[in-house]
């Protein structure tokens, strides 16, 4: 993911399900750059990763932690309501991807993927993170290299993609 030339983060979901915790990540070189250290958290609702995170999921899981957690608003384009939030991990399980955009803090944007162990759970997400107006421009190139490294972790894990889990397949 060096070629992005943007921050690269691994990511989890932290133990209480309310947030998310960096685990990893491989800075920019960019003088300019998002940067966060390992062990950070964020918010589900109002990041990339947060939100790929909870859009996979199990059911059930997902339910307690949309319960659990307090919609902040962060910025002017910050998530606030259950419904939004809701159709945004549609979005999510459809396409693949997440991006947000000024979502956490104006001028930042991130594009994750999801990453699945061998049972096709979701292990942690994939994230490149940048200045708006670097990653915007980008999105596209940027989800593909995304997916296709999570894919690549993910099958590292040992998850095999299935016709059963078709959110799951890699791009």
């Amino acid at each position: 993911m060096r070629r992005t030339g943007e921050t690269v983060f691994l990511g989890v979901l932290a133990a209480d399900g309310r947030s998310m915790v960096y685990v990893d990540k491989v800075e920019s070189g960019h003088i300019i750059r998002y940067a966060a250290d390992v062990g950070d958290r964020r918010p589900l609702h109002a990041t990339s990763s947060g939100k790929a995170l909870l859009a996979y999921l199990p059911a059930e899981q997902r339910e307690r932690s949309l319960k659990a957690i307090a919609l902040t608003r962060h910025t002017e384009r910050t998530v606030t309501s259950v419904s939004a939030l809701r159709a945004a991990l549609a979005e999510i399980q459809r396409s693949g991807v997440c991006v947000s955009v000024d979502e956490f803090v104006s001028g930042a944007a991130g594009v994750t993927a999801p990453i699945f162990d061998r049972e096709g759970r979701v292990a942690g997400v994939c994230t490149v993170g940048g200045p708006t107006e670097r990653v915007r421009p980008r999105v596209r190139a940027l989800a593909a290299d995304v997916k296709r490294t999570a894919a690549a972790i993910s099958a590292q894990l040992g998850h095999r993609t299935s016709d059963k889990h078709p959110a799951r397949r890699s791009p």
